[in-house]
This record gives C-alpha cells, sequence and structure tokens, in this order.
C-alpha cells in the first residue's frame, strides 16, 4: 500500500499548531482573517460584478466597518479623558461620601454588645486611619494597570494593523489561495474541505445573525434606559455601549459601571442606582438570549453553544468567543450528516 507522506505532514502540521502555544497564537489571526475573507466573498463578487474590482471592493466594504468603530473609539477616549479631568471636582463629594459611611458604621456598631463594640470600634478606626494609605493603594493599582496598557499598546496595534493586511490580501487572492489548497491537499481531501469550508460559510453566517438580533435588542434598552434617566447624547451612548457589550466578560460594564461610580461622586444617586440597574438588566438580557439565539440559528442546544462560548472566550479571547460556538455547530452538523449517511 502507497503511503502518502502529504496527509503525515500535513496531520503534524495540523497537530504542532493545536499543541504549541506559540504557533496557534500566530495562526489562529490568520486563520480568522482566511474565514472573515471566505465570508466576504459574496459582497466583493457582488461588487466586481458592478465594475468595482476587488481590491477596491475589499478595501470599501472594511472602510464601512472599520470607520465607524475607529469614530467611536476616538470619541469614546475623548469622553473618558472629559470625564477624568473632572476627577479633582469630585474628590470632596468621595470625602463626604466617607464620612458618611463612617457615621453610618458608628451608630450600627452601637446595637452590639459592650465587647463587639469595642473590638468593631478598634477595627473601624485602624481602617479610618490606613484609608489614605489604601486610597494611596489603589491609585498606584490603577495607575500601574494603565501603564501596563499603555505599554501594551503599540504591539496591540501592529497586531491588529497585521492582521487587517491579512485580511485583505487573503480576500483580494481568496481564489488563488483556494487553487493553491486544492494543489496542496490530497486529492481525497479536497471534496471534503470544500464541503467543510461551506457549512463553515452558512455557520458564521447564523452566528452574525444572531449578534445582530442581539445588538440590536440591547441597543433598544440601553436607548431606552438611558432615555428615561436622561442622559446627554443617549442614543449615541446606547449605539457605541451595545457595541461595546460584544467585547466577552466584560461586555456593557466596562463603560456602565465606571459611568454609575462617576455620577454617584456628582451628587446623583438615583441616576447612578439606575444605570446599575441598567447594567444588570443588559447583562441578564445578554446571558439569556445569547445561548437561545446561537443555539436556534447554529441548530446546537442552548447549553452546549453557551459552554462553547465560554470556554472560547476564555482560552483565545474575543476570536474564540466568534469561533468556538460556531466550531462546536461545524462538528455537531457533520456529525449529524456522516450519521445519516451511515445509516442511509
Amino acid at each position: 500500500m502507497k503511503f502518502d507522506h502529504r496527509k503525515l505532514l500535513l496531520l503534524a502540521l495540523a497537530g504542532a499548531i493545536i499543541l504549541v502555544p506559540t504557533l496557534r497564537t500566530g495562526v489562529l489571526p490568520l486563520l480568522l482573517a482566511l474565514v472573515l475573507a471566505m465570508v466576504m466573498q459574496r459582497p466583493v463578487q457582488w461588487l466586481r460584478h458592478h465594475r468595482i474590482p476587488p481590491p477596491l471592493g475589499t478595501l470599501l466594504l472594511m472602510l464601512s466597518v472599520l470607520a465607524p468603530l475607529l469614530a467611536a473609539a476616538i470619541w469614546g477616549v475623548q469622553w473618558a479623558l472629559r470625564w477624568a479631568g473632572q476627577l479633582p471636582d469630585l474628590l470632596p463629594a468621595l470625602n463626604t461620601l466617607e464620612d458618611t459611611l463612617d457615621n453610618w458604621l458608628y451608630r450600627r456598631i452601637t446595637a452590639l454588645s459592650p465587647a463587639g463594640q469595642a473590638m468593631l470600634r478598634q477595627a473601624l478606626d485602624v481602617l479610618i486611619e490606613r484609608r489614605q494609605q489604601l486610597f494611596s493603594a489603589a491609585l498606584s493599582w490603577i495607575g500601574s494597570v494603565g501603564s501596563g496598557w499603555l505599554s501594551a499598546l503599540p504591539s496591540h496595534l501592529a497586531a491588529g494593523a497585521i492582521f487587517l493586511l491579512a485580511l485583505f490580501f487573503c480576500c483580494v487572492g481568496y481564489r488563488e489561495l483556494a487553487d493553491l489548497g486544492r494543489v496542496l491537499l490530497p486529492p481525497d481531501w479536497v471534496s471534503k474541505v470544500e464541503k467543510l469550508m461551506a457549512a463553515l460559510r452558512e455557520q458564521l453566517s447564523c452566528w452574525a445573525r444572531a449578534e445582530r438580533s442581539l445588538v440590536t435588542v440591547i441597543f433598544l434598552e440601553l436607548a431606552l434606559g438611558l432615555g428615561l434617566l436622561r442622559m446627554k447624547s443617549w442614543l449615541l451612548f446606547a449605539a457605541v455601549i451595545a457595541l461595546v457589550d460584544l467585547i466577552p466578560l466584560v461586555g456593557s460594564g466596562l463603560i456602565l459601571i465606571p459611568w454609575a461610580g462617576l455620577v454617584w461622586l456628582r451628587g446623583e444617586p438615583l441616576r447612578a442606582l439606575g444605570m446599575a440597574l441598567l447594567w444588570m438588566m443588559v447583562w441578564g438580557t445578554r446571558t439569556m438570549l445569547e445561548p437561545r439565539l446561537l443555539g436556534k440559528r447554529l441548530q446546537i442546544p442552548t447549553a452546549l453553544s453557551f459552554c462553547a462560548a465560554l470556554l472560547g472566550a476564555r482560552l483565545w479571547g474575543f476570536q474564540g468567543l466568534i469561533l468556538a460556538p460556531v466550531g462546536v455547530a461545524l462538528g455537531v452538523r457533520l456529525l449529524r450528516e456522516q450519521t445519516l449517511e451511515d445509516a442511509g
């Protein structure tokens, strides 16, 4: 029996990519770029049919997505810097809040037994004495986190630029890459890979429709909540926070929680409470609807979709949040088709 060395080499390469963290980290963005390029082929071909060449069509499609995101990011940074400039004015309110909390705690201590009062008063006095030290430590921690993020920002920007270039070239040269894959792959693998890519394109389309529905629901929820709270630029904030909510693990809390704290320090506790409740509603909406929508669109159980999204986000961040449920749905679909073929 003739042994195909190409299969052994390709299997070894796939195993190395899966098992070696460095290779996996480097290949996963390129794989995502190739998958997105495959999804973008239909609009690129539609633009080409209207006499727009693929390079220009790809660039227009990328800009149509990146330009609003970049504008929202710039506006968000400006808004954060404006709030940061108001922090010195909020320190007196913070001191007043601390004094109110201290007085409240002292009044509650008087309801305890004498022995308990003495012990808790001593602990509270020590806490008050060290409050400034704790506050300085908190500021130092925030500064270290911010400096670490800023120091890593150039590498993140470079990685993002490389990913966009890879996406552009993969999209423009997708046909050439597909032809090269047919040459490099063993003949009996070509039809299977083409079938796999077609199924993957369909699953990604289902994922995009599910996320679009979820973002629309969350946007309407945020617009209603911020509008009732009479926040300035509430419609723009709702759109930005709805997009930020796509970020795994942190989501809308990345904006709403610090914003609620700042509003509280400005002396508006009811509005701050309303923002906290709005964040809880948005979090609950995503937690309940996302697995259900993904499970319905991808035709997999809701629990399996939720576990796949959580595991993918934990392992690979935003890329894993996209690829993990789609990969699980793809695997389930292929297993079902294989079972039907075997039964037939």
